[in-house]
């Protein structure tokens, strides 16, 4: 299945997304059901968000990762190797110090 969004106010070229499925006539559910749970504690109704301008999380997987905040938001252009390029002043982190080996949910452990 594939599907495309194409959306010019918020994204600079179209979303294209694609997803295999498989029969299953036994409907076996992996090792992660489903099941409801809040996720906040904030009353009903509320809805959690940020003023532009005041989300403080914005600069952190550039931090995590050591990434050049630009790169992080920089939409479609960022993309595509020839954006390297760009990045003539960016020089890599000497060694990674979080998430150096995580490969599934089980072996990924904050540093």
């Amino acid at each position: 299945m594939v599907t495309v969004i194409d959306d010019p106010v918020f994204l600079t070229e179209p979303l294209v997304r694609s997803d295999n499925w498989y029969l299953d006539p036994g409907q076996h559910i992996g090792v992660f059901g489903c099941e409801h749970a809040p996720e906040l504690p904030k009353p009903e109704g509320v809805v959690p968000h940020y003023l532009p301008g005041t989300n403080p999380f914005l600069r952190e997987v550039s931090e995590w990762y050591g990434l050049p905040y630009e790169a992080t938001r920089g939409g479609a252009e960022t993309l595509y190797p020839e954006y390297r390029l760009k990045l003539n002043s960016y020089k890599a982190p000497p060694k990674c110090d979080r998430y150096c080996t995580c490969t599934t949910l089980f072996d990924c452990q904050l540093r």
